[in-house]
Parts: structure tokens; C-alpha cells; sequence
């Protein structure tokens, strides 16, 4: 668990395969620390907002959305889920099955080094869910860090 004394983009370095970004607001709604994430995706939130605001269809938030970029060279990515109660144990299953799996044989040196960080609001602190992600998935590596 890390605080945010670091200004977070400071904290996403190569190591780092991507973001689970739990927030209570909708992505719509730019919850913190949205500029930062925006930034570290080269502005495809904005753009994302942009385009789904012009939908004349899309009258409700998403509940969760998965962004795709690069980061020190590398894929990277950022799934936003807005929790939204009992969802939020399914959104995690559905976004681990989009993880890619380390082929065991080519085992990089960096792989035990690579995690994924878990951002949540600071009153988050006891979600059940992120135990039973990090026992459900014990190869890989889970920082959790409270915004």
C-alpha cells in the first residue's frame, strides 16, 4: 500500500502493466485522479469522452471501461470500473480473462518485477474483492495505492 504523497503518474514506471482505476463517480464525471490517467493513456480518456458524449445513445454512464496504450515502450493498461456494489467482483473476473498470460517456458527476467496497480478512492479500504483478486491470481502482482 503506498500513500499519495508522490504525485501518482510519478508512481507508473516501466514495471507497471497497468491500472485498475475503482472509482464511485462515472468515468463522465472525471474522478480523481483523471487528468493524471489521462495523460499516462496520450489523452484517450478526452478523446473517449468526446466520442461517446456525441453518441446521441448513450444516455447512461458505462460501468467499466478498458483503455489500451503504451507506457516506457511497453502495452498498458487502464480498466475504470464504477462501482456499482456486487458488479464490482464480475468487472474484476472479466477484466483478468483480458490480461495476457506470461508464457511459462520465456519467463522474462522483468516478469516477477510487473504489476498492476489497484487505485481506489482513500475510504475504500475494505473491498473484499481485491483479497480474493490477488488470491485468484497469485502470479501476478498487486499494489494497491489510495488516491
Amino acid at each position: 500500500m503506498q500513500n499519495f504523497s508522490v504525485p501518482f503518474r510519478e508512481q507508473v514506471g516501466p514495471d507497471v502493466l497497468g491500472i485498475c482505476w475503482i472509482t464511485r463517480k462515472a468515468l463522465e464525471e472525471r474522478p480523481f485522479p483523471f487528468l493524471d490517467i489521462d495523460y499516462l493513456l496520450d489523452g484517450l480518456l478526452t478523446y473517449h469522452l468526446r466520442r461517446t458524449g456525441q453518441n446521441e445513445g448513450s444516455t447512461q454512464p458505462q460501468r467499466h471501461n478498458f483503455f489500451m496504450s503504451h507506457n516506457f515502450g511497453r502495452p498498458f493498461f487502464v480498466a475504470h470500473i464504477h462501482a456499482t456494489g456486487q458488479a464490482l467482483k464480475k468487472d474484476f473476473a472479466s477484466l483478468m480473462q483480458l490480461l495476457p498470460e506470461h508464457d511459462k517456458k520465456k519467463k522474462s527476467q522483468n516478469a516477477a518485477n510487473e504489476k498492476i496497480i489497484i487505485l481506489l478512492e482513500k475510504d475504500q479500504q475494505d473491498l473484499p474483492e481485491i483479497n480474493s483478486l490477488k488470491k485468484t491470481y497469485p502470479e501476478k502482482r498487486f499494489e494497491v495505492i489510495y488516491v
